[in-house]
């Protein structure tokens, strides 16, 4: 699965906050784009079913995703 920027917000969500969806707008949260995500999440074990909460694959892999540099232009001085 491609980690859409959806899927990045949403495995953000279920690794930091104590209810997951509470910091993201309910028109994102429960529309069918974001309930597919996170169907597609629980099949490969990123996040719990039942409590949206990320696994301890779910944190390695936002972990992996935090230690990664985003590519950015080389600045010329």
């Amino acid at each position: 699965m491609p980690m859409t920027p959806l899927a990045i917000t949403i495995m953000l969500e279920c690794c930091v906050c104590a209810t997951p969806g509470s910091n993201v707008p309910d028109r994102i949260w429960n529309s069918l784009a974001a309930i597919e995500t996170r169907s597609k999440l629980v099949d490969l074990g990123l996040i719990d079913p039942n409590t949206w909460r990320a696994t301890m694959l779910g944190e390695a892999y936002v972990g992996a995703l935090m230690t990664t540099p985003v590519p950015a232009p080389e600045m010329a001085f």
